[in-house]
């Protein structure tokens, strides 16, 4: 079967773009152009087989990014399997308020702390597009950061990977800015596709006290440690509000709101 036979055949199952990138994915292309410029190339048995496998797994609504285990995150790509949430395109705002956060305070050398990291990518993204920075990056699951090391590895960037609940094993006590995006789903919420979810670690998807159990326990810790200037959370943005008085109530005020992010001085 050639490329063109077979993507026909793929496109009535799933998306035509999931179609396109799992063969792009088995033929080792970039572009999307190659599809279209090489349609009558032959697939060999092997990318047949391997091209059919994935396609039956994406038609069983399995994420693409656990199938060919990557997802593109700040323009660079990331591996990622079923210990670890798939990066989403929201989360890639807390860059940019970091960045903006050291250009307007002159901070040259920080220190940020990456709670629960999963995959590494808001971590590694932030020590590749800032040099100068410490960044650790903190999980309590071991297979999570098995995952951020290996794409540490592999994009060549100095993090520093930490065991640790929340911020309860921190060597740091000068830290500049705290970066987060903890589980905050709720399972109430009626909006949910259940059936796509399911494959994602629930320890890193749902929280209890409708779903802000943990983001309320790390503002307790930012609270309490005066070295900590600057805090960042990403949310669901009906849950927002609920944030924004918690934290007022232990002394951090709101600076920014920017889609799934609020950003918090102390």
């Amino acid at each position: 079967m050639n490329i063109a036979n077979w993507l026909e055949k793929a496109k009535t199952k799933v998306p035509n773009l999931d179609a396109e990138l799992i063969l792009l994915n088995i033929l080792r292309e970039k572009d999307r152009t190659y599809l279209i410029s090489h349609d009558t190339r032959d697939l060999t048995e092997v990318e047949e087989e391997k091209a059919n496998y994935f396609l039956n797994e994406r038609a069983k609504n399995k994420p693409l990014a656990y199938i060919i285990n990557s997802k593109e995150f700040y323009g660079r790509n990331f591996y990622v399997d079923e210990n670890v949430l798939i990066p989403r395109p929201e989360t890639e705002d807390i860059i940019d308020v970091v960045k903006n956060i050291l250009a307007q305070n002159k901070i040259d050398y920080p220190i940020i702390y990456d709670v629960g990291t999963g995959s590494g990518c808001i971590a590694i993204t932030l020590k590749l597009e800032l040099p100068n920075a410490k960044v650790v990056a903190i999980d309590n699951s071991e297979k999570a950061l098995e995952v951020a090391k290996k794409n540490s590895d592999t994009l060549h960037s100095e993090i520093i990977l930490n065991k640790s609940d929340l911020l309860n094993n921190t060597p740091d006590n000068n830290i500049d800015i705290v970066v987060a995006n903890l589980p905050y789903v709720d399972k109430t919420w009626d909006w949910l596709d259940f059936e796509s979810l399911h494959y994602e670690p629930l320890s890193a998807l749902y929280s209890s006290n409708d779903g802000l159990a943990l983001i309320y326990e790390l503002i307790n810790q930012v609270s309490a440690r005066p070295d900590i200037k600057h805090l960042i959370l990403e949310s669901d943005p009906s849950q927002h509000q609920k944030i924004i008085d918690y934290c007022h109530k232990k002394g951090l005020e709101l600076v920014e709101t920017r889609n799934f992010i609020l950003y918090f001085v102390d």
